[in-house]
């Protein structure tokens, strides 16, 4: 609570407002997040799922034998199509910052295998991890689908990789799915969605500032907008101020004009050699990559040693 608090104070001090994206995800949260990923527009998540289909008797090869730890498992549906793969693994770790919503998939999880091991860990993989039951030199591989990885910020994803190498203590792997650059047309409808599903989602990290910290958002005093910056690279989300108001958090108040922003998320689309680039730099090697047909989503494996 006080890294939240923090987080939130630091944020709003600033000059051009923000807040962290990994916010979004209390129960609520992840519960919106999931109805995201079923929207018509959103194609990340039903590309990504038919992608991991596809490619699961590769993947299965990966994995078999190995620690498999999940980073942001939310509903732990996409790792379904890896358990039920041809693979052994020696454990499961999901790992999310949501700790009600961890322990209700966990439950159900351990219903549907009940001979797999599962490790869960409530944790923020944005920082090192110290991995449950597992040695040094025991055989690993982190699984990070979902695009999240296009969340960070250049500085971000270097801290994370860094942590990454720390966390897999000098061995390990890492599946990643990464939301590939293209056409607006085709990015911004996803954050957009008709529903309001998104709206709802970008909303929400101010109700949690309120439940959390005492603060007096007005909800309705704040829209959602979502656009791609092409120089950028990157989907920004952010809450527009639709008057001039003062909010207050615990001691701290923060002024408001009618249509300041404050800006939640970056969604990243990467071209697939900047995050090769990325992870080569810091000492991963390239293993195989994998496109769906349309070329709008990625896959791709590095391995640390």
């Amino acid at each position: 609570m006080e890294e939240f608090y923090r987080d939130v104070v630091e944020g709003l001090n600033k000059k051009n407002k923000t807040l962290p994206s990994k916010y979004f995800y209390d129960t609520k949260g992840s519960q919106l997040f999931d109805q995201i990923c079923e929207l018509e527009e959103y194609y990340i998540t039903r590309t990504e799922i038919k992608l991991l289909s596809k490619i699961s008797e590769e993947l299965a090869k990966i994995i078999d034998n190995k620690h498999l730890i999940e980073y942001g498992s939310g509903s732990s549906k996409k790792i379904r199509i890896l358990l039920d793969s041809n693979s052994k693994l020696k454990s499961y770790i999901p790992v999310d910052i949501s700790e009600n919503y961890l322990l209700d998939v966990c439950e159900k999880l351990e219903e549907e295998y009940p001979l797999l091991k599962i490790n869960k860990q409530c944790a923020d993989f944005t920082k090192k991890i110290n991995l449950k039951g597992i040695h040094k030199n025991d055989n690993k591989v982190v699984f990070f689908p979902g695009s999240t990885i296009g969340n960070f910020t250049e500085k971000e994803i270097i801290i994370f990789i860094h942590n990454l190498i720390e966390t897999l203590d000098g061995n390990g792997e890492i599946i990643v799915g990464f939301d590939l650059f293209k056409n607006k047309n085709i990015i911004e409808p996803a954050y957009n969605d008709k529903k309001g599903i998104t709206r709802d989602f970008n909303l929400n990290i101010l109700k949690r500032i309120n439940n959390e910290l005492g603060a007096n958002f007005v909800i309705d005093n704040f829209k959602h907008k979502a656009v791609f910056i092409k120089n950028k690279s990157r989907l920004e989300m952010h809450l527009i101020s639709k008057i001039e108001q003062n909010v207050k958090v615990k001691d701290y108040t923060f002024n408001f004009k009618k249509n300041e922003s404050i800006h939640t998320e970056n969604s990243y689309k990467y071209k697939e050699k900047v995050l090769t680039k990325l992870f080569s730099d810091y000492g991963f090697t390239e293993g195989k990559a994998w496109k769906d047909e349309n070329n709008l989503f990625a896959i791709k494996h590095f391995i640390y040693q």
